[in-house]
């Protein structure tokens, strides 16, 4: 009983403090605006906060809750800034904004960069101020190095001719280093084993976004290992080979059985929308051998409504199942 009021108090915290850190982030990127003397498009600003506001009660708590604390004020601030950064990050590769040369050179050869754009300035600001404040510089660097070639990497996702390898390790890294990289700005250490479930969580992440994208992805004519799933169990392989790694080494962590079970319940949070896709595929495919064109469908087939309360409970269902330790 003890653990099905754990999984109820997690999920009422995240639903009602998503809306309080949204305005919370929308709130710091208008302090940074007030700097750059420039206001940041709409389009980042929504993204950002999104990102943040989602992420910050379910994985980003976890992590400093296994040391017995929810995330403080600098580390707050310091994680809106990268959510922004890294949307703005996203639009120079997604709008062909900036050529493969000049994000690495404004990534990482910064001081000889002559920025251009209103843009390219509010991320070499946010940039600077997170590159100056993290301890680990070295890590920290090959870290963003392998961010930067996992978004290069992920242009390759338009040619049909990517091999189901190559997009398999494309899509955990591009996933594993944009979350992994987020332990750096936090004032916690973490142990080996800990920051493997950095990675792995962003990897999980990653496809959990690819089973939701299939319908925008098909369109679009992006290669993901959901749109090339052929049925709902080729979906259901690849995505619980990475919960599993996960899974397996949440017991081994040197921490309380109680925490323990909370940081559990809290992956579980990440990993249960992926739960809900698949049961939306395995549905979709029915009796038969194999899921239908995903062109042939129509977007309400393959979209999922988080608003509806019955997706709500599935979901409080699947932390439960997904995250009980035995």
């Amino acid at each position: 009983m003890n653990a099905v009021i754990q999984v109820i108090e997690i999920f009422v915290y995240g639903f009602f403090s998503q809306k309080k850190e949204h305005a919370y982030a929308l709130q710091i990127m208008a302090e940074a605006e007030e700097q750059l003397k420039h206001k940041l498009p709409e389009s980042i600003k929504i993204k950002a906060a999104r990102g943040y506001s989602v992420s910050k009660p379910i994985y980003l708590d976890a992590f400093t809750l296994l040391y017995g604390r929810r995330l403080n004020a600098v580390e707050r601030k310091r994680l809106v800034y990268y959510f922004t950064a890294a949307a703005l990050y996203d639009s120079f590769f997604d709008e062909m904004a900036l050529s493969e040369e000049a994000i690495w050179q404004i990534s990482f050869d910064t001081d000889n960069y002559k920025p251009l754009t209103e843009n390219e300035k509010a991320w070499i600001f946010f940039h600077r101020y997170l590159q100056n404040i993290v301890e680990d510089k070295e890590g920290y660097l090959e870290c963003c190095k392998h961010i930067y070639e996992a978004q290069k990497k992920s242009l390759e996702q338009f040619q049909s001719t990517l091999s189901n390898l190559a997009l398999e390790q494309l899509t955990h890294d591009k996933g594993g280093y944009s979350v992994f990289v987020c332990h750096y700005y936090l004032q916690q250490s973490f142990s080996s084993k800990e920051l493997e479930c950095w990675y792995l969580i962003g990897s999980c992440i990653q496809l959990c976004n690819d089973l939701y994208d299939v319908y925008k992805d098909e369109q679009e004519g992006i290669h993901t290992l959901a749109t090339r799933a052929r049925k709902y169990q080729d979906a259901d392989i690849f995505f619980n080979g990475q919960v599993n790694k996960l899974k397996k080494i949440i017991p081994s962590l040197q921490h309380t059985a109680y925490r323990k079970q909370r940081f559990s319940f809290l992956m579980a949070s990440v990993y249960a929308f992926g739960y809900i896709a698949l049961d939306n595929l395995k549905r979709i495919q029915g009796k038969e051998q194999f899921l239908p064109a995903f062109s042939s469908l129509q977007r309400k087939q393959l979209i999922i409504d988080m608003e509806l309360w019955k997706n709500r409970w599935k979901c409080i269902r699947y932390i439960y199942l997904s995250g009980k330790l035995k």
